[in-house]
Order: C-alpha cells, then sequence, then structure tokens
C-alpha cells in the first residue's frame, strides 16, 4: 500500500512579510505540511514566475497571508488572480482559499466570500491547522506525522505545539545553553503571575516544577529538548495576604529545545498549556539568564 502524502499548501505573501511568513512556513513544515515558499523552493537559474504558477496549480490549498503591506500592487496579486481561478475548477464548498490575517489589516474584496483566520491572535495558528486537516481528510493526504517525537531513523524530535518563539544565540553551545537553562529550573522555580483578565480581583500564577531533560547521546541528535513541568494557580487577594482559589497541574507546561547550528545555537519554546503573551514573559525571563550568565565553551 502506498503511503499518502502530504497536503500541499501555497503560501502567497507580501515580501515585506517575509519573516513572520518563514515562521508559519517552519511551523507548517514541522507539523507535516508540504508548505511552498519562494525562498526555500525557488532554485538559482529557475524561472520564478513560471515555478510560482505551478506551484499554486499544483497546491491542496492556497494560504494568502494578508497585511497592511500586502494590499499593494505586485506580483503576489497576479499569485491571487490564477489562484481564483484554480478555484473555480474546485468542486463548490471545497477549501482551497484561506485568507490569513498577520496583523489587524482589511481583506481583499476579491476574498469576501471565504472566512478568514487571525494568525495574530493565540488560537490563530491552531485554526488554520484545522482547516488544513479538514482539506487533507477530504482528498486523502496528510498532516500531521505518524510519530510526533521521532522520524524514521529513531532520531528524537520535538514538533512545534500550538504556541511557539524562537530566537538565535549566537556563539553560544547548544549542549552549554540546554544543560545551564537545567541547571536554572532545578535550581529554583520560575514564576510569572498576572491579574485574571475575567476577575480584577483574582490574580493567576503559573510556576515550573520538575524538568525533564532529553540529552542527545546518540552523536546524530543536534537538538537538546526540556520538558517543563508546572502549575497554574488562582489566588484572590484578601487584606495582606492572597487566599489559593484553584490549583491546577501543567504536565507539559512548556517544551524546550535547543539545536546547534554554525557557531550559534536556535533556542524554541512551545507551549499547549499556555497563552502566547505568558509564553513570552517565560521565555524572556530565561533568555535573560542565558544571555547574562551562559559561558562560551562546553560543560
Amino acid at each position: 500500500m502506498t503511503d499518502k502524502r502530504p497536503l500541499k499548501v501555497f503560501l502567497c505573501h507580501a515580501h515585506a512579510d517575509r519573516e513572520a511568513v518563514r515562521t508559519l512556513y517552519t511551523r507548517l513544515t514541522n507539523d507535516g505540511v508540504d508548505a511552498w515558499l519562494d525562498k526555500e523552493k525557488l532554485l538559482p537559474g529557475q524561472d520564478w514566475e513560471l515555478e510560482i504558477k505551478k506551484a499554486v496549480r499544483e497546491a491542496d490549498v492556497v494560504v494568502v497571508c494578508l497585511s497592511k503591506q500586502f494590499n499593494q500592487a505586485g506580483f503576489r496579486q497576479k499569485e491571487v488572480r490564477l489562484a481564483l481561478d484554480t478555484a473555480m475548477e474546485k468542486p463548490e464548498g471545497e477549501i482551497f482559499i484561506i485568507p490569513a490575517r498577520l496583523e489587524d489589516c482589511d481583506n481583499l474584496e476579491s476574498l469576501r466570500k471565504w472566512h478568514w483566520v487571525d494568525l495574530f491572535e493565540d488560537d490563530g495558528y491552531e485554526m488554520l491547522l484545522r482547516a488544513l486537516k479538514a482539506r487533507s481528510n477530504k482528498i486523502g493526504t496528510t498532516v500531521k506525522p505518524d510519530n510526533k517525537n521521532s522520524d524514521k531513523s529513531g532520531i528524537r524530535l520535538f514538533y512545534d505545539l500550538i504556541y511557539h518563539r524562537e530566537y538565535d544565540l549566537e556563539e553560544v553551545d547548544a549542549n552549554v545553553a540546554a544543560k545551564y537553562l537545567l541547571e536554572l529550573l532545578t535550581r529554583k522555580p520560575v514564576i510569572v503571575s498576572i491579574p485574571d483578565k475575567n476577575d480584577e480581583n483574582l490574580f493567576v500564577e503559573y510556576r515550573t516544577g520538575a524538568v525533564e531533560y532529553f540529552d542527545p547521546k546518540d552523536g546524530q541528535t543536534i537538538q537538546h529538548a526540556l520538558i517543563i513541568h508546572g502549575t497554574m494557580s488562582v489566588f484572590s487577594d484578601k487584606g495582606q495576604y492572597r487566599s489559593v482559589k484553584s490549583v491546577d497541574k501543567l504536565s507539559e507546561m512548556i517544551i524546550v529545545t535547543v539545536t546547534q547550528g554554525v557557531r550559534k545555537s536556535k533556542i524554541q519554546f512551545d507551549s499547549d498549556d499556555l497563552t502566547l503573551d505568558i509564553l513570552n514573559v517565560f521565555a524572556n525571563k530565561f533568555l535573560h539568564d542565558l544571555v547574562g550568565y551562559v559561558p562560551d565553551r562546553p560543560l
């Protein structure tokens, strides 16, 4: 029996949004999507206009990445027109064009018949992935990898969750960064406390707890990983102290991966349990300690 192919997704975007779209491309690729991005797919010497037309025609889904810059004239408008022409060939009601707003901006008049997704919202990427899965199930392709934690060679991998942030650590060894972060988290918990957005009399506290560390000792894997467990507690103020109203355990609150590159490392923060703003606060706290104190030599 032949394995199912991955879902093919064409990313239509403005040049000014290339960094945001590259992040989207990485997340989709990690989730098993065969995403097409010009900077990643076009080869030197190729007829770029011909290749783009071919990619749109062969795509299962076209994601139009809308922004304030996108509405300016340019070849991307030709891509939209080509996608609209291709959509006319599809059975009515099928998901083919998905307008995806990168920021609060107007939709194109030609795309108003299709419901859009706001990628700048906390659940935006999850909503996009749900639409892609629905399309994939309809046409018999795949989205998610069969095994989330390993590839065919048995090397341990960790894929992006709903909320994701990544940063480069210049001149820092991945082994050093991962083990130093493990030491910091083992020594003392990291705590983030914010007002409850639904009740001004309550406070929500996120606290890191036990940490699992996966050390790539096989000589092949270049990715270190830490699974940070923790708790989410809700407090109310009563005079000079806080009373605990509820405590929830978060078994995989944050997953941190550190990947070795050339003269730098890439550190990624992923979570299904934290909102994006809380994940950002934790990431900034971790990075402050790492950049300020991590040694420049392997442990």
